[in-house]
């Protein structure tokens, strides 16, 4: 890519490998929760591909802010809940929340990479091209290294819950399935509150007429 002109000397050097370390298996017990079960976090400090693994993430980040259903944070989604609901519902509305389980892990490589491509495709500025950052991305996910007891292991589907290629690669293929699903769906979100996907995490009123 600094050959071709697509990145500049800084963004070269910043993604050089440095070192080499396996990710790490971190717990982050779920205190909300009954039993407060673990969630499993590789942490990626110091991996070889975690440079890269950002770059390509923020790369995505266009595409993921202007999805009709983005939630930035807690904050924002209370701003338009308090702007939309202004307007009562109307009759017959539902109101539901939808969590997806283990959401990083679980994206499917193959549809994950496809929605990744048309997403990049549709970027207002195509430098670094499409096939350079797919590339990246395809090097992240085949170099998901972490160690665990001694044990080495390369995760093979999804991202790391932990890797810097994770909320906005796992929001990409969520909106593209977000989308390929109310295409299919008799019943549709009522525009006048759309409130969606983040984190895994999406709600929708739906009118039932």
């Amino acid at each position: 890519m600094y050959r071709n002109g697509h990145i500049d000397k800084e963004t070269r050097n910043y993604m050089k490998v440095k070192t080499t370390n396996p990710g790490k298996v971190k717990a982050n017990p779920k205190m909300h929760k009954p039993g407060h079960p673990i969630r499993t976090i590789i942490s990626g400090i110091g991996h070889a591909t975690e440079p890269l693994a950002e770059f390509a993430e923020l790369e995505l980040e266009e595409n993921v802010t202007q999805l009709n259903s983005y939630i930035r944070d807690t904050p924002h989604f209370l701003r338009r809940v308090q702007e939309e609901v202004q307007q009562p519902l109307p009759e017959g509305a539902i109101i539901f929340c939808m969590d997806v389980r283990a959401l990083y892990p679980s994206v499917p490589r193959k549809e994950g990479m496809i929605a990744c491509k048309q997403a990049l495709d549709r970027r207002k500025q195509q430098i670094p091209p499409t096939e350079d950052i797919m590339e990246a991305i395809d090097t992240v996910l085949d170099n998901n290294h972490f160690e665990f007891a001694g044990q080495h292991y390369i995760q093979t589907e999804g991202t790391a819950i932990g890797s810097k290629l994770g909320m906005n690669y796992a929001c990409t293929y969520m909106g593209t399935w977000e989308n390929d699903l109310l295409c299919k769906c008799t019943r549709s979100p009522y525009t006048g509150l759309d409130m969606s996907t983040m984190y895994g995490e999406f709600g929708h009123t739906l009118n039932k007429n």
